[in-house]
């Protein structure tokens, strides 16, 4: 399973990109991109900086139920 957070400052879309085009028609693998999140994978309204990782926040909600049920679809 491949993830990113298309608030992500510190890995670029054309990664994704890459990821998506090598991966995204497998079977086995999935590959999703999450407009909201940064890099940590927690909400973030926009692209900022560093010191973002300073607040204290949860991973997103939503990529937790997405991990869990692509390891049951196993």
């Amino acid at each position: 399973m491949v993830f990113q957070g298309g608030n992500d400052f510190q890995v670029a879309m054309a990664d994704y990109n890459m990821w998506n085009a090598a991966l995204g028609k497998s079977a086995n693998a999935k590959v999703k991109l999450y407009p909201e999140l940064n890099h940590l994978l927690s909400p973030q309204t926009e692209k900022a900086y560093t010191q973002q990782y300073q607040v204290p926040v949860n991973v997103s909600e939503q990529l937790i139920s997405d991990i869990a049920l692509w390891i049951i679809g196993k």
